[in-house]
């Protein structure tokens, strides 16, 4: 387990991943007709993983908010020991995203079923699953493993068969588009109609892929069946009803935490996002010392456009989805190249 002022180590090794990757997950040939979203909403995942390993990083004390504790059973924000265990698995998941063993696949062509067990074959691979698309699942991920190389491929398969489909659910890219502009407690506060709080984040793509970093980076650490004997629980309402341990072993507690927690300008207290004071708020992802994703022509002030605290008035002109989630280019983004069946 990292000590936390290791944090330090791991925030200078995250600076030289900003140098381009010359390896990083694959995108396979049957995801073409999402390659460009995929390619976006990777990097964004990858890059919401390394900020969250460091957020907290020398950053104030104490911390606002409640997300720790109702995603991973802190108790309180400033846990070290949880802090601890979100960092490290943060960081594997950005090794899961960086690593040319990390295979996306977009259909379950490729899965054949064995007999009748209710599990499947990779006919390309030899990996097995007990899982297949089938008009039902968002998507997830499995290992095949070679005897004859010993190398494990960490394949994710985000399902596009069905609305139901990570790739047909989707409505935005990307979500850093709120660290640059518009008011992101009109969909995720507490006064906005929908009531999603930081459920709103399960609509994106980055999100989703996300989840499924966290089962690559160690499936035993994030099974299906969690360690009490539930299902995984996906949401804010369903993890809160977990047990402490169930929760750090949750791929969603941790999918939805790093996106909560890469929305710099704002803390979250019972699902809901708040506007955090200046001297409580980590630094910008999008301004930050790694220069993540966006190059910027000027410095640009956190405070434009944007209320200092949290009872100021709602803006009621938030910035429109998806034109304002745009590519990245920059930064620690994940080179992603087409994958080759051989």
């Amino acid at each position: 387990m990292l000590a936390f002022n290791s944090l330090h180590l791991i925030w200078c090794l995250l600076l030289f991943s900003q140098i381009p990757l010359a390896f990083a997950a694959s995108i396979s040939e049957d995801c073409d007709d999402w390659f460009s979203d995929i390619d976006d909403a990777l990097a964004e995942a990858r890059d919401i993983a390394a900020y969250a390993a460091t957020r907290w990083s020398g950053r104030p004390i104490p911390r606002p908010g409640t997300l720790l504790g109702d995603m991973l059973g802190s108790n309180g924000e400033d846990d070290d020991a949880v802090l601890n265990t979100a960092a490290h698995w943060f960081t594997e998941a950005v090794t899961a995203a960086d690593s040319p063993n990390t295979l996306v696949h977009c259909k379950d062509t490729h899965l054949k079923p064995i007999g009748t067990t209710g599990r499947f074959v990779d006919n390309v691979a030899t990996g097995q699953t007990g899982n297949a698309c089938g008009g039902k699942l968002r998507g997830f991920q499995y290992n095949d493993n070679n005897p004859n190389t010993g190398i494990t491929t960490k394949i994710i398969l985000l399902c596009s068969d069905s609305d139901n489909g990570a790739l047909k659910a989707y409505k935005t890219t990307q979500i850093n588009g709120w660290n640059d502009g518009g008011d992101l407690r009109i969909v995720a506060g507490p006064k906005a109609s929908s009531g999603l709080g930081i459920n709103y984040f399960a609509s994106s793509l980055s999100y989703m892929i996300l989840h499924e970093l966290m089962h690559a980076a160690d499936s035993r650490q994030f099974p299906a069946q969690l360690p009490g004997g539930m299902r995984e629980a996906y949401g804010y309402q369903a993890i809160t009803g977990l047990s402490p341990g169930d929760k750090q072993s949750n791929a969603d507690s941790y999918a939805l935490l790093g996106c909560g927690w890469f929305m710099a300008r704002y803390y979250w207290a019972s699902s809901f996002c708040r506007v955090a004071k200046p001297e409580d708020r980590p630094e910008n992802p999008a301004t930050s010392g790694l220069k993540f994703l966006l190059e910027r022509d000027s410095q640009q002030s956190l405070h434009v456009g944007l209320p200092e605290i949290d009872d100021a008035p709602l803006d009621q002109n938030p910035t429109p989805e998806r034109p304002h989630f745009k590519k990245s280019n920059s930064g620690t983004v994940l080179r992603s190249k087409k994958y080759q069946a051989v």
